[in-house]
């Protein structure tokens, strides 16, 4: 099967496996968990929003039992509706790479008093 790819040959018969299963069994979704709640995050700051936040900037994600993120206040924003980051991004911020100037600001009053650190997985 040279010169096939996934899409032109494992895709189709997937396709075609999945139809046949659902002809005699029809497709559903798995029981919600117990505990499990759904969640309205602002997209820049990851912090909970109301569900009449700009639908621009939010994403509804689940949250597992006993799991909590802190809430959006008034002072994570700037006048303009700009998402506030702190100076650690202020590089990343005045680069080239930054293509939500309109949408980020970087907040002139807060200080850096936490070093950054690298987190990864425990073995």
């Amino acid at each position: 099967m040279k010169g096939i790819s996934g899409v032109s040959g494992a895709g189709p018969i997937f396709h075609r496996t999945l139809e046949r299963t659902h002809k005699s069994k029809p497709a559903t979704w798995f029981p919600k968990a117990e505990g499990i709640r759904r969640v309205t995050i602002d997209t820049r700051t990851s912090k909970k929003v109301t569900k009449d936040f700009d639908p621009k900037f939010v994403v509804s994600e689940w949250l597992s039992a006993g799991k909590t993120i802190p809430s959006a206040i008034p002072s994570d924003y700037d006048e303009n509706g700009r998402a506030l980051l702190p100076p650690a991004y202020r590089a990343w911020f005045e680069s080239e790479q930054n293509l939500r100037r309109n949408k980020l600001a970087l907040d002139p009053a807060a200080k850096t008093t936490v070093p950054l650190e690298v987190n990864r997985p425990r073995n």
